[in-house]
């Protein structure tokens, strides 16, 4: 499983990876709300939570989805998702594409962990795949690096400072790996739990293509709390972009940088992936709050980015007793993928970071119906009271209707 996800400023020891709320004993929801909260913005309908696979399955899935959930096809119906117990990738294939989430029949691990002495020698969990004009696809995984980053006092789970990876496959069953793409300018730091957390770096990526297919927009989670002036902010979602037509970049041989990725600075796409500062383009709601996982995908029916993205306010976690008002999943959406009106409550309230005996939800996806980019499932990975059972994925039907 993933290392533990911490607050922005002290210490809390807590484990990484519609209707009703946590608040009221209905687990993983909360009255529903819209995303957005601009009148030009679609309306949003979930439905019932369901069981998609669950913790036990027959297919050894276990701590799932750790990341985003891809869709590779849907004839044959294949997704992609992260196994956080055995810290790795996998393509799941349903045994119909009729209603195929309800029937997930087989598992094949395809990106693992690298070398000891490599960037992503703890964690290798594909949160975004891409696939391109050519057919090939493109994965771009959480990658940890969990040499020198310390052990959370009191537990045996290891710190992590992580980046963007990426991965290439011809045919979503044989992937390589092509080095990382994106990495925050706050370098490896020794963590002491204050000062510095014991997650660092840029996680949790998401992808999605620009409408007019000119850009492959990257958004990815910084994990630094560090501002480029040297002061202090929250865990914040930013983003990058490559030109797709040049795509693809010159991947790495031997697990090193890329180049090609342009992140958003100060309103422009004008500093490097690899080092580079960086914008929050999704902030949290709160002062004392984080955002995370942002997970974008578009509505070409409607005309709208819409991003599903968690946020934790940590303090809920420690409260007596724990209770979940602004922590949850929510709904964002932009007209052009960069400028984003963010919700201000939560499309399904629960806690968003995973923490032994509390609920959790968390690393939102939604998957289109074949057809249809306004119907869809909402998967993502849920426990009652975790870690007993730990996460499994669960989903809601969604409904996106125009304003």
């Amino acid at each position: 499983m993933r290392t533990m996800r911490l607050p922005a400023a002290a210490l809390v020891l807590v484990c990484l990876p519609g209707v009703g709320g946590c608040s009221s004993g209905r687990p993983g929801g909360g009255p529903p709300g819209t995303g957005g909260d601009g009148a030009g913005d679609p309306g949003v309908q979930i439905g019932d939570l369901q069981t998609l696979l669950p913790q036990g399955n027959a297919l050894g899935l276990s701590y799932f989805p750790d990341e985003g959930t891809s869709l590779l096809d849907s004839q044959p119906f294949r997704i992609m998702v992260a196994d956080g117990f055995t810290k790795s990738s996998v393509v799941v294939t349903a045994s119909t594409d009729s209603d195929p989430l309800m029937n997930l029949a087989q598992a094949t691990t395809v990106v693992a962990p690298g070398a000891a002495t490599d960037f992503d020698n703890g964690y290798a969990g594909i949160s975004a795949v891409y696939r391109h004009t050519d057919g090939v696809y493109y994965g771009f995984y959480e990658a940890e690096d969990q040499s020198g980053t310390g052990t959370i006092p009191g537990t045996s789970i290891p710190g992590f400072y992580a980046r963007i990876g990426i991965a290439s496959s011809p045919d979503g069953v044989t992937w390589t790996k092509g080095g990382y793409v994106i990495e925050s300018f706050v370098p490896k730091r020794t963590p002491d739990g204050v000062t510095v957390q014991y997650d660092q770096g840029t996680a949790e990526p998401g992808a999605v293509a620009s409408a007019d297919g000119k850009w492959l927009y990257l958004y990815y989670t910084e994990h630094s709390r560090v501002t480029p002036a040297g002061g202090t902010r929250p865990v914040l979602i930013c983003m990058a972009r490559a030109d797709l037509s040049i795509w693809p970049p010159d991947l790495s041989t031997t697990a090193g940088p890329v180049a090609g990725f342009s992140k958003y600075y100060q309103g422009s796409f004008s500093t490097d992936g690899i080092d580079g500062y960086d914008t929050p383009v999704i902030s949290p709601p709160t002062a004392i709050s984080n955002s995370l996982e942002g997970h974008a995908t578009y509505s070409s029916a409607l005309g709208k980015y819409v991003m599903i993205y968690g946020v934790d306010a940590w303090q809920e976690r420690s409260a007596s007793p724990p209770l979940a008002l602004v922590s949850g999943l929510y709904a964002a959406f932009s007209d052009d993928g960069v400028i984003w009106r963010t919700s201000s409550t939560p499309l399904i309230t629960d806690f968003g970071v995973a923490q032994p005996g509390l609920s959790v939800s968390w690393e939102g996806s939604i998957l289109w119906d074949a057809g249809d980019d306004t119907q869809g499932w909402l998967v993502y990975g849920y426990s009652p009271d975790w870690s007993n059972p730990p996460h499994y994925m669960v989903g809601r039907r969604l409904s996106l209707s125009a304003p």
